[in-house]
């Protein structure tokens, strides 16, 4: 009987003993979070610079299509241009 109880008593403080090393603190969990926090600000920071980049890249795109456009409608008027006064000096 006597056993029984100091290896109840050993049980009890062993486990006592692996729960509490287990446990975090409230300031530990409290520094996790804040350091999570941080590099999750530190990450939105960067997207939303990334963001911005990509808008104005995607802007400067556009104007670049539209030149490239204007400059081949420009081609295309040169060509029948030529086209036309080539047949006119023929006829001549």
């Amino acid at each position: 009987m006597q056993n029984k109880l100091i290896i109840g008593k050993l049980a009890a403080v062993a486990l006592l003993a692996t729960l509490s090393a287990g446990c975090a603190t409230k300031g530990y969990v409290n520094e996790q979070v804040a350091q999570a926090k941080s590099a999750a600000d530190s990450a939105q920071a960067t997207a939303s610079a990334a963001s911005s980049k990509a808008d104005a890249a995607s802007a400067k795109a556009s104007e670049a299509l539209a030149a490239a456009q204007a400059a081949q409608q420009c081609c295309v008027d040169t060509n029948e241009k030529i086209d036309r006064m080539f047949k006119k000096s023929m006829l001549k």
